[in-house]
């Protein structure tokens, strides 16, 4: 099923673009740490969160995200 993913290193560079530390930035997308450190090891990010991003770093959507087809192995 497809889905999105934080692109590689994108989050962190712009945090340091930004001068922003990991919980800053995790309060400016409206998260905590935790959830802010698994979108940036791969895991899908919500729609509160892609949107919480796209406004704190004020950067397109798919500068941050892209999609990708989870192809999930049939039920044994």
């Amino acid at each position: 099923m497809p889905t999105l993913r934080s692109k590689p290193n994108v989050l962190t560079k712009l945090q340091d673009i930004h001068g922003l530390n990991e919980g800053s930035t995790a309060r400016g997308i409206g998260c905590d740490r935790a959830t802010l450190r698994r979108i940036k090891d791969g895991s899908a990010p919500s729609a509160a969160f892609i949107a919480g991003a796209v406004l704190l770093f004020q950067v397109p959507v798919e500068a941050l995200f892209e999609v990708v087809d989870e192809v999930t192995a049939p039920a044994a």
